[in-house]
Parts: C-alpha cells; sequence; structure tokens
C-alpha cells in the first residue's frame, strides 16, 4: 500500500489502496513523535486533519463518532542534509527529512484498514550563520509545509486511486 510521490521531496513507496469503501467518519489521533525535535506531533496531525476538511466525502469527528481512526508515528527526523553552497563552501541551504508510519483502523473492531510504514516528507530551508534565529524560523516553516504537502498528496491519492 504504498505509492511514489516523485518531484516534491515526498516519497511514499508504491501504491496506495483507494480509500476504505464505506468510511466517512474519521478520527485523526495524535500523531506520536518519538524524536526529540519538540512539535511535530503537533503540525503532522493539524496538517492532516486539516486535509480531510477538502474532501466532502469524509468528515473528520471525535473519536466516539469515528468509523475509522487515523494514527501514525514519527520515528526520525534529520535536518541537517546540505543542499547547496555559496562560492565559499559555507553551507546556505540544508534539507530536512521525517519519516513517519501510519495506520488506518476500523473504529469498532481495530482491524487494519491500511497502514505504511517509512513515509519520508522533506523540505528545504535556508542557513543563515549570523542569525540563527531566522534559520530556526525558516526549518520550522520548512517542516509544516512537508506535512502539509505529505498530507494533500496523500489524501489525493487515496481518494483518486483506482
Amino acid at each position: 500500500m504504498s505509492l511514489a510521490l516523485s518531484g516534491c521531496g515526498y516519497r511514499l513507496l508504491d501504491q496506495y489502496p483507494s480509500w476504505p469503501e464505506g468510511v466517512r467518519k474519521v478520527y485523526v489521533a495524535t500523531i506520536r513523535n518519538r524524536t526529540t525535535e519538540p512539535g511535530l506531533d503537533k503540525i503532522f496531525t493539524d496538517a492532516l486533519t486539516q486535509e480531510f476538511w477538502h474532501w466532502d466525502n469524509v468528515r473528520v469527528v471525535n473519536r466516539d463518532d469515528a468509523q475509522a481512526i487515523l494514527s501514525g508515528v514519527i520515528d526520525e527526523y534529520a535536518a541537517s542534509q546540505p543542499l547547496s553552497f555559496d562560492r565559499d563552501r559555507t553551507i546556505r541551504e540544508y534539507r530536512l527529512t521525517i519519516r513517519l508510519n501510519l495506520r488506518l483502523e476500523d473504529a469498532s473492531t481495530g482491524k487494519t484498514l491500511w497502514q505504511e510504514s517509512g513515509i519520508t516528507a522533506q523540505g528545504d530551508y535556508q542557513f543563515f550563520k549570523d542569525d540563527l534565529a531566522r534559520t530556526r524560523s525558516g526549518e520550522n516553516q520548512a517542516r509544516q509545509k512537508a506535512a502539509a504537502d505529505l498530507a494533500a498528496r496523500l489524501l489525493d491519492r487515496q481518494f483518486t486511486a483506482p
């Protein structure tokens, strides 16, 4: 149940099946963050929840009203992959990579409807040697964009797969 997303820095392997038939109400559980980078759980949970609001055929509901529960774990965060350099060989841009696992389960039985391990999201941000606050702000924006883009691509694939 994987798909390949190329170009935008997102990679899900193989091909997902389409959204499970009959599932119209989903609860998005807080994505667990097993990394030392704070705030990733909120960023990815919010991105997935917000993306569901774009789809008329599935609503986000509280856990008691859900037909399915989407949960996940972030198990890796790396933000120090140099991407570009200036002429003095000083790093100008970094790429961050976030790896997570997602699972959709039937709310009443706990049966796994689909799951994927090793989903990666990537984002790029500028490095400012003399302004670490600006660098950190750019890194935060890259994390948020990576999460939003991954959620959009994941759900777009779910609803448009054959």
